[in-house]
């Protein structure tokens, strides 16, 4: 059951049983809709004097780990603030005399997006905890060494490979992303990261995240998160939820792991080769259950190793770089007009197409993604438009930067018969500078950009054929 954010007031009777009562807040508590968007899991604890709440948010595959943050009273109601460096959220934890925690938040998007949130809130049943066995118990006991190691980690390095695998059918995709971090504590970090696009460095200086695109001296940024500073994930693993277990006593690398094994939420299983003399994390694997796969090997770690100050700092105007954000927020308007970045691009045939090839015909572009809602309710749309202009010099092509594997079997499924094309580094996607998807780009007959929409607007998009002469 969800109550409008501004119908709380009603619930402040509730404080006084609150007050009175012992320590009503503590405990574990699980959001009563279980096809909740917003938080699925609060936990909350005592610390001496302070309250502190573990928050677990609705994600796919398994809940996203907000982490833990403390709480502070505001108008006498136990107020939580988390900052996800790209939004900061304002949770009330507000319990009721009959049992029930209600819980209401709301973001504030910090990202330039413009998105706004109405706010919600939502009732929270307490958990009865399961207490661990023997085995455990000695697997969570590893884990809260790990996690401690985390949160007072030294000055470090690391170079890791992550492979993401996919089954579909007979066939397999795999994408391999290549990093290395720098760590200075408490709360700088720079990451360099190779994932086979568009080469991108990150570097959070303890007040603002900066991600930097070299190639194109591009940027955005956003407050730093005060929770995620990069190895949130190992620093709460004493806080892991699901059924836990050690499996098995392998090397990595060299180094001695003990291997812990996590059974979460949705089938997913995680397994996690913790280092028998540093407590830090070698390996991770993370399987869905579905065909999907992803392994993390953290294959040089040097401690204490330091780092030159100048890798966690960033100044755009020194560079003169501009901000990709703001470029995206104006190309429906900036584009117009302009000649059309040229661009080839294999469709799923393996056969190339060139934007300057099609000079002379009018061009629609529509970026989508299987992944993608908003995409999947306009390619029907999309669809009608190739076959009922194809004859009249107006060629439809998709433009996807998933697997072609995954385009594929989408595509196939659903009948679709314009061409789509693959791109796999997401040039094309920032040649245009592609905030959101579905994304529509229509291109007259000289090359020049004529309709731009971030969604499909149908009727815009009818009226801009019709003034090219093409309805």
């Amino acid at each position: 059951m969800m109550i409008p954010v501004k119908l709380l007031p009603i619930f402040l009777p509730a404080l006084l049983w609150a007050q009175a009562a012992s320590d009503p807040l503590a405990g574990s508590w699980v959001n009563v809709n279980p096809n909740t968007t917003g938080a699925t899991q609060v936990t909350v604890r005592r610390d001496g004097g302070r309250m502190l709440a573990h928050v677990w948010g609705s994600c796919q595959p398994t809940d996203c780990d907000w982490g833990e943050a403390e709480a502070e009273l505001w108008n006498g109601i136990p107020m939580v603030i988390w900052k996800h460096g790209f939004s900061t959220v304002r949770m009330q934890l507000i319990p009721q005399p009959d049992g029930p925690l209600l819980l209401a938040y709301r973001s504030e998007y910090l990202d330039g997006s413009g998105r706004s949130d109405p706010g919600q809130a939502e009732f929270f049943a307490r958990q009865v905890e399961q207490k661990d066995d023997a085995s455990a118990a000695a697997a969570r006991a590893l884990l809260r060494l790990a996690a401690e190691r985390y949160r007072t980690l030294p000055v470090a390095y690391f170079e890791v490979t992550a492979t993401d695998s996919r089954a579909a059918g007979r066939t397999e995709t795999r994408r391999v992303t290549r990093s290395k971090i720098y760590y200075s504590p408490p709360n700088k970090m720079r990451t360099e990261t190779d994932d086979g696009r568009e080469p991108s460095v990150v570097v959070a200086d303890g007040t603002s995240e900066w991600r930097i695109y070299p190639a194109a001296n591009e940027y955005t940024v956003q407050p730093q998160a005060k929770t995620n500073w990069g190895f949130v994930r190992y620093a709460t693993l004493d806080q892991a939820r699901g059924g836990l277990a050690i499996i098995a006593h392998e090397r990595v690398e060299g180094a001695a792991c003990t291997v812990v094994q996590l059974k979460r939420e949705r089938g997913v299983t995680e397994s996690f080769w913790i280092d028998d003399t540093s407590h830090l994390v070698r390996k991770s694997t993370l399987d869905v259950g579905t065909g999907s796969h992803s392994d993390v090997m953290y294959g040089v770690v040097r401690l204490d190793d330091a780092a030159r100050p100048e890798l966690f700092t960033y100044d755009p105007e020194a560079v003169h770089a501009k901000n990709r954000r703001m470029l995206a927020q104006a190309a429906p308007a900036t584009w117009i007009g302009r000649q059309a970045a040229d661009f080839t691009l294999p469709d799923l045939d393996g056969r190339e197409v060139k934007l300057g090839d099609l000079r002379g015909k009018v061009v629609l572009l529509d970026f989508w993604g299987a992944w993608c809602g908003y995409c999947r309710e306009a390619l029907p749309g999309i669809e009608m438009l190739h076959r009922g202009l194809k004859d009249k010099g107006v060629v439809v092509l998709g433009v996807d930067s998933e697997a072609a594997d995954v385009a594929r079997d989408y595509v196939g499924k659903q009948g679709y018969t314009f061409r789509t094309l693959l791109d796999a580094k997401e040039s094309v996607v920032n040649q245009f500078h592609i905030a959101g998807w579905p994304t529509t780009i229509l291109i007259d007959r000289e090359g020049k950009v004529a309709f731009y929409s971030e969604g499909y607007e149908a009727e815009k998009l009818r009226d801009a054929l019709r003034d090219l002469g093409a309805w």
